[in-house]
């Protein structure tokens, strides 16, 4: 990885309010397999960002309002959890 694309994922990742979200930790907090949740990605489902190094990453703030919008907003429990395990 050259200088600038470290400079780049640097940036990328300054807001600690609303970090990026390995496929596999969305997976783990929805209680999916990573390979749905990629799934979802290639397909735009769920919203994410490619990353300088070719990996897609999902926001928090997407996750929730994502969450928020889907059938996984209608059970009470799922955004409390998934928001839970994120944040650990």
């Amino acid at each position: 990885m050259s200088k600038s694309q470290r400079d780049e994922l640097t940036d990328l990742n300054t807001d600690k309010d609303d970090p990026f979200l390995h496929l596999s930790t969305v997976a783990d907090a929805l209680g999916r397999s990573p390979q749905t949740i990629g799934r979802w990605v290639v397909d735009g489902c769920l919203p994410s960002v490619l990353m300088p190094n070719g990996m897609r990453k999902i926001r928090k703030s997407q996750l929730v309002q994502w969450l928020e919008v889907t059938r996984f907003g209608e059970d009470a429990g799922a955004l409390e959890k998934a928001l839970e395990l994120v944040e650990s």
